[in-house]
């Protein structure tokens, strides 16, 4: 059978093994202790769910011409007030989820052949998206005792003719890395130097801790939004991972891109799902500041946890709700060929579902999510740390 060149290059899950025998122990009435969530374990706020069945009941489940210009109008305006920006609402693309919006970008901006400077360690689906669109992603290492963060000069040193793309998170998935204001200002100005376009993924804005303060790319200057593309949603800020609303923001011509290439790939995102993401900007505050300071406390009670891991190196995150431990020294001690088998060992021999660093770009590393409560990270962390002693 022959298929599709694009399908053989993208890697596939180095998790789902894992995940279907945590699974099937699960089943088993296992007492399983999982690291692995991708998204707030709060509910969605009254407020937007509230929203969402009205509209259902006001029969808002039909298509929605040009993908919900009351929506776009909002997220052009919020984003406004909060970067200083003068976005449009034909400058605003709403998808199913900021991984569509990310994937929408790629197939408009990206060519075969095309160069995508990746700071590693990355979210997994990044280098994938690059890769379908025909593009070569290209890593740049950032290691724990740099806090993640990456150095604009390496950055800088891993530029050639073919670049086309800096792809920036921050708050970072896997990390929890947020950028400080210098660095965001020199990748800036690389973008500006070297004519590259800025897909800068903000899906985890709101969740930043003290000690850290999260800086846009467009705070390095009003040109930067003509080189920018905007990535963000609903997901993690609100807990509506499940509801599949993300947004870019970007110039006119590469949105009207992006617009077609949905038009025939998805069309427009749920109805009542955009209606209920309206709610969201304009009643919720008081709750959105309960789950960050939550998730702040949270990464108290994980700092101190993994103090049990004395041979781990885990840099204190800013943002987002991970840890990402250099477990090296434990990878070598055990013999493990590398994170994904540490995984599955640890899943065996602990009872404790963590996720590999190898597909996030560093095979020392494995990420620990605290989007889960204070016991069971002190109870998992625990069992990490008798396993591997």
């Amino acid at each position: 059978m022959r298929l599709a060149t694009r399908a053989t290059q993208v890697t596939p899950s180095a998790t789902i093994g894992l995940t279907q025998k945590a699974a099937a122990l699960k089943a088993e009435g296992v007492d399983l202790i999982a690291f692995t969530a991708g998204e707030p374990d709060f509910d969605t706020p009254d407020a937007i769910k509230s929203a969402a069945v009205e509209a259902i009941k006001a029969g808002d489940t039909k298509y929605v011409p040009k993908g919900g210009a009351e929506l776009k109008k909002t997220i052009a305006e919020w984003t406004n007030k909060q970067r200083g920006t003068s976005y449009e609402a034909g400058q605003v693309l709403v998808s199913c989820g900021a991984k569509h919006s990310i994937s929408n970008a790629a197939l408009a901006l990206l060519e075969e052949g095309d160069e995508v400077i990746l700071p590693a360690p990355y979210w997994l689906t990044y280098p994938e998206t690059v890769k379908l669109a025909g593009a070569v992603p290209v890593a740049v290492d950032a290691s724990p005792s740099q806090g993640f963060v990456p150095d604009p000069d390496d950055i800088r040193k891993a530029i050639t003719p073919k670049t086309r793309m800096i792809v920036l998170n921050s708050p970072s998935n896997p990390t929890g890395a947020v950028y400080p204001a210098e660095v965001i200002k020199a990748i800036a100005d690389i973008a500006r130097e070297s004519d590259l376009w800025v897909m800068a993924d903000e899906i985890y804005d709101k969740l930043v801790y003290e000690g850290s303060e999260f800086v846009s790319i467009l705070d390095a200057g009003e040109d930067m939004a003509e080189r920018t593309l905007l990535i963000n949603g609903a997901s993690k800020t609100y807990a509506m991972t499940g509801w599949r609303i993300g947004w870019t923001l970007g110039p006119t011509p590469v949105i009207k891109a992006m617009t077609a290439i949905q038009s025939h790939l998805t069309s427009n995102p749920t109805s009542f799902c955009q209606t209920a993401t309206l709610a969201s900007f304009e009643n919720v505050a008081a709750e959105v500041e309960e789950m960050r300071q939550a998730f702040e406390r949270r990464r108290g009670v994980m700092m101190e946890a993994m103090k049990a891991l004395d041979k781990a190196v885990t840099p204190l995150p800013g943002g987002a709700f991970y840890v990402f431990p250099d477990v090296s020294a434990y990878i070598a001690n055990k013999g493990f060929s590398g994170s994904v088998e540490m995984a599955e060992w640890l899943l065996e021999n602990a009872k404790v579902v963590v996720v590999p660093g190898e597909p996030f770009g560093n095979d020392a590393c494995i990420r620990l999510s605290f989007a889960v409560s204070d016991e069971n990270i002190e109870r998992g962390v625990e069992r990490l740390a008798q396993a591997l002693a």
